[in-house]
């Protein structure tokens, strides 16, 4: 009987050895990830504090209201997200949610990685996709430039300076 015990014990250390256990908590953190920045991003508010936002508060023990489901840190991501990205910020929690969900499937790390670099590499091209197409004016207040973010305004500025 005490080799069967040993044998169980040694079959139970190399089922978690090929690193299921690590996958997991990454897909998990990505996931949890993900919610957090799209949470962010739905309760995005131009009157929250941000980088470009000035707010009234910090003296004498005032807070300034915060509108953002995720508080501060949310507040200042969803601006920074939407700054950088436009409308594709919202395709950024989706993606990591994705792609958190794909490290719970048998081991294929190299297909995960190649996924999430096309993953990235689409969202960019959005970006310049949504800022050649998009609205032009600002979408949510002063503070926010055209749809498709800095990102996209770069993208086409420097794709017009090639191609003409």
């Amino acid at each position: 009987m005490g080799t069967k015990a040993k044998s169980r014990s040694q079959k139970a250390k190399t089922d978690r050895s090929d690193g299921t256990l690590r996958r997991e908590i990454y897909g998990v953190s990505l996931v949890c990830t993900g919610a957090i920045i799209t949470i962010a991003l739905l309760s995005y508010d131009s009157r929250d504090p941000s980088l470009n936002n000035a707010v009234a508060g910090g003296i004498a023990g005032y807070s300034p209201v915060i509108y953002n489901a995720i508080g501060i840190t949310g507040a200042y991501l969803s601006d920074g997200f939407f700054q950088l990205f436009g409308f594709v910020a919202y395709a950024f929690g989706l993606a990591l949610a994705l792609i958190g969900l794909a490290f719970f499937w048998p081991p294929r790390s190299i297909q995960i990685g190649l996924r999430s670099l096309g993953a990235a590499g689409f969202l960019l091209a959005l970006c310049g996709l949504v800022s050649l197409y998009g609205p032009q004016q600002a979408v949510w207040s002063d503070d926010i430039g055209a749809a498709g973010g800095l990102i996209g305004h770069l993208l086409n500025r420097g794709l017009v300076t090639v191609g003409n």
